[in-house]
């Protein structure tokens, strides 16, 4: 990765830090339209994004686990450095992240921004993607598959320089949680 840093805007503006964005298909209600992805307001609640594309470096993808209704699932969290930092989260079996990460293992390089494009389904709730190179517009497009999306993530993962997971690190995570939770 180059050594682009987040621009320092000076005066006010907005908490630095990590902003986590979310994938759901929305249908505009009112003056709202409808989007593809959102961040959380202090209370949970939706704040749309209305562009269909965010561009910036990919600095880091994970395969996170995370408790939702009692129950363990997997998430795919992709970290993009652009005005500021975001990790993209949405769950691993959705069509958002098989297409997400299947065609990021078709660029070419990290080294430079790459757009990452949502499109809504015919169905209305399932968010489709592509990424592709914002100074050509070559598309990294493939047919989403069921695919066991470790296979792809760990192999990115090297390619981006950060630490490897593995599917026995993914596990101890789970039992980390766990273990707090039997403390509080």
């Amino acid at each position: 990765m180059t050594n682009y840093k987040v621009p320092i805007n000076m005066g006010f503006g907005k908490r630095p830090g990590r902003v986590y964005v979310f994938i759901g298909a929305e249908d505009g209600v009112g003056e709202i339209p409808e989007y593809n992805w959102y961040t959380l307001d202090d209370h949970g609640g939706q704040i749309p994004i209305f562009d269909n594309t965010l561009i910036g470096y990919i600095t880091d993808i994970r395969i996170k686990p995370r408790e939702y209704n009692k129950k363990w699932g997997y998430k795919v969290d992709v970290t993009v450095l652009a005005d500021r930092h975001y990790v993209i989260r949405s769950g691993v079996d959705t069509q958002f992240s098989q297409g997400l990460i299947n065609s990021l293992s078709m660029v070419d390089s990290f080294d430079k921004p790459i757009c990452i494009n949502v499109t809504r389904g015919d169905q209305g709730k399932v968010v489709f993607c592509d990424t592709s190179d914002p100074t050509t517009g070559k598309t990294w497009f493939c047919e989403t598959k069921a695919t066991k999306l470790s296979s792809i993530v760990f192999p990115l993962q090297k390619v981006l320089g950060v630490v490897v997971q593995t599917a026995e690190s993914i596990q101890q995570e789970i039992a980390d949680e766990e273990a707090k939770k039997q403390k509080r």
